[in-house]
């Protein structure tokens, strides 16, 4: 062999070598990470330990491969070797390097505060629109502003390079100036820079896990710096750590509580997984589920459109969502009838449905907390009924607030990009329009941009007043209840002696992250839970603004009021914050309250769901509900003051915008059963148990197989469409 070619054979083994090397260290932090978010017991915490660090390792190396190979040819370059050279003679050309160092330095934190601007004011206007164009906006800008700095930062240098140069004070103060101060500043920025933006974009990640990935960039200064993989002892060691990373590797497929957590909570190492997952070998049909060979749920790989994610079509002889069975054609057409009225001559009461983003009952006085956050929604749970176990369809706003006003799961709907309804196409009908259509006067107060205009689920409302989406963004913690809560006053006051009944609906958004103290309200504290609990003390306060205008209009004897929350929220309780990230009941679980005028106060413990609104409303008016509703009336059990039949509560998190979980869940028998469809792992949790600690999968596997196959059941009964509408509901969700 050639001395050229055994050179760069050397190096490519060098590189190799310590690419390896980093990548377990990186690895074993992640797993670690992954290991202390773990539910279970120990042995479960070591399996995820074991295969997480190994997937997280796979997923560093080729990241760290490719960071080795650039500085290894950046070495090479003239520019570098002249820096290098200038920083050891030292003098004015030393101190002039500085400076150019400096000058990169500046320009590229101008630059990434500059895109970050820039993103964040083109995200705005993103949604709805084509992904190319948002990306050829951002990368034309980009262009232009990296250009002018190169510009600016030439003409900077060349104005005062010389001068430095000439300078006697500059050569003695970088004889003077160790590099030791500025190598450290640069470590410390390339871990805190990015776990900063880590922590803000991927709350779900452990602070372990994300320090695994932020220390990359530093892992690349140290392995170069001590040339490791230059010697034999250490490439064997690669060679031996690699084949325990293969070892961990092979252990994936049968180990479900592995890939939970690397796809629950992994950066890395979720990287890795989804690399292998999507791969030819593990996924043939190119459908993003791999089939057994990875543990992966897909039940057919030489079928394309057979995958967890589906939407099966009943009767036509294909599990196409791999339930085990294809659905039931005449369930999927009995939901697809009409609804009539239980009482068609049900008094005509005006309705008030108010939603509150992001409260979690366990933050209420009514379901036991202590903290005087809700007097207005206790007292009102006092006077109605109060459902103690209700859940949402989707813990994120958008969809959560389509089956509220639709009855409907968001998955019987077709979207683009998750993004936008295709609402005539998926035979919608909202409550708005069912009510405009029985002569109910309709309006809704916009709190913000998603709700400001009457299409989709909020078609059939007369009007829609947004006048408090202005000050939305220019008030601390997003707080703009108060507003909205004047304009429904406003509302309200005009209407009092109509001669229709009334629909109104407003969205209170203010519990919503980010979490601050809104203007005059209530300080619990400085953490987020506290700055939380101040954002829903304010919206009950602008709660009972609303309802002490029902009173004053003397409207309150003529007004069912409905009080739901869309999701509740996480404050890391399971490794996580925020919401739509998971099914545990801090996000699943929600408000539901209903004060029905001449009914008895009451607390019903059967679980029901948000899709249940819809078919309630309009059944305890006697108007008749459109066909395609997932919820059920529970009219009877508010009329007679007693439980509704028991039924299974679907739930699930689906892919959508920065969102990747992919998640189904059923509540049933006093549990709920979860299944990870991409990482094809099952959890069991019990309603005694309600903040979900302890998993009860491994410790009682004949009811998880029960729950396991009433969530089957459960899913072709409730997203399932006809044979008729086999064309457009193959794939409705991508």
């Amino acid at each position: 062999m050639r001395r050229p070619a055994r050179r760069w054979l050397a190096g490519g083994l060098e590189l190799a070598a310590a690419a390896v090397i980093g990548g377990c260290a990186a690895g074993l932090v992640e797993g670690t990470g992954l290991a202390l978010a773990a539910e279970g017991t120990g042995t479960g915490r070591l399996v995820a330990w074991g295969a997480g660090s190994a997937l997280a390792a796979a997923g560093a190396i080729p990241l760290l491969l490719a960071l080795l190979a650039a500085v290894a040819a950046a070495g090479r370059l003239r520019l570098v070797s002249d820096w290098r050279r200038a920083l050891a003679a030292g003098g004015a050309e030393r101190a002039v390097w500085i400076w150019r160092a400096l000058l990169v330095a500046a320009g590229s934190l101008l630059m990434a505060a500059l895109t970050f601007r820039l993103a964040a004011a083109t995200y705005r206007d993103y949604q709805g629109r084509e992904a190319a164009l948002f990306g050829t906006f951002i990368a034309v800008a980009e262009t232009a502003l990296g250009a002018l700095l190169v510009f600016a930062a030439i003409a900077a240098d060349r104005q005062l390079a010389p001068r430095i140069r000439a300078a006697p004070w500059a050569a003695r103060a970088a004889g003077h100036c160790s590099l030791l101060f500025p190598l450290l500043a640069l470590a410390a920025l390339t871990i805190c820079v990015p776990l900063a933006l880590v922590d803000v974009a991927m709350p779900g990640i452990h602070p372990a896990i994300s320090l695994g990935a932020a220390s990359l960039v530093l892992l690349v200064a140290g392995l170069r710096a001590l040339r490791i993989g230059r010697r034999r002892r250490e490439r064997a060691l690669a060679a031996a750590l690699a084949l325990l990373i293969l070892a961990g590797l092979a252990a994936v497929p049968g180990s479900p509580a592995a890939r939970l957590q690397v796809v629950a909570h992994g950066l890395l190492g979720r990287s890795a997984y989804r690399t292998l997952a999507r791969s030819a070998l593990a996924d043939r049909d190119g459908d993003s589920y791999p089939g057994p060979a990875l543990g992966g749920a897909d039940c057919d790989e030489d079928a394309p459109g057979t995958s967890p994610r589906s939407i099966d079509v009943a009767g036509n002889g294909v599990d196409e969502n791999c339930t085990g069975a294809d659905a039931d054609p005449a369930r999927a057409t009995e939901r697809m009838a009409p609804r009539p009225a239980s009482a068609p001559g049900a008094a005509r009461d005006n309705v008030v449905i108010v939603s509150i983003d992001a409260v979690r009952p366990d933050h209420v006085g009514a379901w036991g907390y202590r903290r005087p956050t809700t007097p207005n929604l206790d007292r009102l749970a006092a006077s109605g009924t109060r459902f103690a176990w209700a859940f949402t369809s989707v813990p994120t706003t958008r969809p959560a607030i389509t089956s509220l006003l639709t009855g409907r799961h968001p998955s019987t709907f077709q979207w683009i990009r998750r993004l936008k309804l295709r609402w005539r196409e998926s035979g919608g009908v909202g409550l708005a329009e069912a009510l405009a259509g029985a002569g109910y006067d309709t309006a809704a107060i916009a709190c913000c941009d998603r709700f400001a205009a009457a299409e989709h689920e909020l078609a059939g409302f007369h009007t829609i007043d947004t006048s408090p989406v202005a000050r939305l963004e220019s008030r601390a913690g997003q707080a703009n209840s108060d507003l909205v809560a004047e304009a429904a006053v406003r509302w309200l006051k005009k209407h009092r002696a109509g001669q229709r009944p009334f629909f109104l609906w407003m969205h209170f958004i203010d519990p919503h992250a980010p979490y601050q103290v809104p203007p005059g309200g209530t300080r619990f504290g400085d953490r987020n839970v506290d700055l939380y609990d101040a954002e829903v003390s304010f919206a009950d306060r602008s709660l009972g603004a609303v309802l002490a205008a029902l009173d004053r209009f003397a409207l309150a004897s003529s007004t069912m009021v409905v009080v739901v929350s869309d999701h509740g929220e996480e404050f890391d309780e399971h490794g996580a914050r925020f919401h739509s990230r998971s099914l545990y009941n801090q996000v699943a679980r929600i408000l539901f309250l209903v004060r029905l005028p001449g009914a008895r106060p009451q607390v019903v413990t059967t679980p029901v769901s948000i899709v249940d609104v819809m078919p309630t409303v309009l059944d305890l008016v006697g108007v008749d509900g459109p066909g395609g509703m997932n919820g059920r009336s529970l009219a009877p059990a508010l009329r007679a003051g007693s439980e509704p039949p028991a039924r299974p509560v679907l739930m699930e998190v689906y892919p959508m915008e920065n969102i990747e979980r992919d998640l189904y869940a059923v509540v049933a028998d006093r549990h709920k059963v979860v299944w990870d469809r991409e990482a094809n792992a099952w959890s069991l949790f019990s309603l005694d148990d309600p903040d979900d600690r302890e998993d009860l999968a491994a410790a009682e596997p004949d009811r998880l197989a029960r729950m396991r196959a009433l969530l089957f059941e459960t899913v072709d009964r409730e997203l399932s469409t006809a044979p008729e509408s086999r064309v457009t509901a193959r794939r409705p969700l991508r």
